[in-house]
């Protein structure tokens, strides 16, 4: 089965301070997210997860790395106060 996958960064403000967090989406969220526009608040249900990938380097020979992610099960958009 074909799965669909999207990667957005969510923005978080804290004391006048942005931060952005990649966030991957997949499936039926995923679809969903197209109804979102830049700067609607949300209200986001995730897990963090590590997984193990193999980066070819320019020599040909490959290296282990480890990349932590957000991914979220859950997202609406809230209404702004």
């Amino acid at each position: 089965k074909d799965r669909m996958i999207c990667d957005f960064m969510l923005c978080c403000k804290n004391k006048g301070v942005k931060s952005y967090i990649p966030i991957v989406g997949w499936d039926d969220l995923a679809r969903r997210l197209s109804i979102y526009k830049l700067g609607d608040k949300l209200l986001l249900r995730a897990r963090i997860q590590s997984r193990i990938f193999y980066k070819k380097l320019s020599d040909g020979s490959f290296e282990q790395r480890e990349v932590y992610e957000i991914v979220a099960n859950k997202l609406k958009k809230v209404n702004r106060q």
